[in-house]
């Protein structure tokens, strides 16, 4: 059986990935309004590819096994305000300027 535990919100829709080891790169529609990958275990970095979802206003990737640095082109998300959450991973950089451009 297939668990479920990623969800990405399009609008009304919703679209369910099952888990996998690190995090997809390949995102289902540049629609998504929400990222929500926590509590899985999840290793690898933070794809750059996350950058791309201008119409995103939350991301939830914490409880993981992240590591890495957070990408610079989140900061392209400038709908996002405080629904950024990334604790309890092993990121290993600064907070990058551009994230001090969100709202």
């Amino acid at each position: 059986p297939c668990r479920a535990s990623a969800l990405l919100f399009a609008g009304a829709r919703t679209l369910v990935a099952a888990r996998a080891a690190t995090l997809p790169t390949t995102l289902p529609t540049a629609d998504t309004t929400a990222i929500s990958y926590h509590g899985q275990s999840y290793t690898g970095t933070i794809p750059t590819e996350f950058g791309l979802l201008t119409k995103a206003t939350g991301m939830n990737l914490k409880r993981n096994d992240l590591t890495g640095t957070i990408p610079t082109q989140i900061g392209h998300l400038v709908l996002m305000s405080s629904k950024f959450w990334l604790y309890e991973n092993s990121l290993s950089s600064a907070i990058p300027t551009e994230l001090g451009k969100l709202v």
